[in-house]
């Protein structure tokens, strides 16, 4: 007889969150627009350190690569982690956290940063569509010259992947 009033007491409790009003429509503009400009705020910030540890670590960079080296990983970071943003924001916060790993562990291994994507299984030639794939190839082409034409695809694709996410 005991068990039965703690049943109803959770159902209850379970009840009166999902009936719960939602937040006011301006506080959830106004959240989104802070996270949005947190977002490029601190991938700007972020995407800083690597391009002057390319300088650091003595690549003898000049100041127009190194700026356009930033830029490219500014734009990689917000793509990136727009992405990442949206999973969990979808999946919520436990879940959306496991997909936005498996995520990020597919993204690197069809990044072609150890094994190129052609010596893959077929399953990572999804690599040509993520965004870590576009942005290893636009900073292997700003650091080394290598494929002068993935370099304007990836910032395509980067794009494509901001305004897709940022529409959503």
């Amino acid at each position: 007889m005991l068990f039965r009033p703690t049943v109803y007491v959770i159902t209850l409790s379970r009840l009166s969150t999902a009936l719960r009003p939602p937040p006011p429509r301006r506080r959830c503009e106004r959240q989104t627009r802070a996270r949005a400009a947190h977002l490029v705020l601190g991938s700007a910030f972020l995407s800083f350190w690597p391009a002057a540890a390319m300088l650091w670590f003595g690549l003898h960079l000049g100041a127009d690569v190194f700026v356009k080296l930033w830029a490219f990983l500014w734009l990689g970071f917000v793509a990136f982690g727009s992405v990442l943003a949206l999973i969990r924001h979808v999946f919520g916060i436990a879940r959306g956290g496991m997909i936005a790993m498996v995520f990020f562990a597919i993204n690197t291994a069809a990044s072609e940063t150890v094994v190129p994507i052609k010596l893959q299984p077929a399953f990572f030639r999804i690599g040509y569509a993520l965004p870590y794939y576009h942005i290893i190839a636009g900073a292997r082409y700003i650091l080394f010259g290598s494929r002068k034409t993935d370099f304007h695809y990836a910032i395509l694709a980067l794009l494509i992947w901001v305004l897709f996410v940022w529409r959503l």
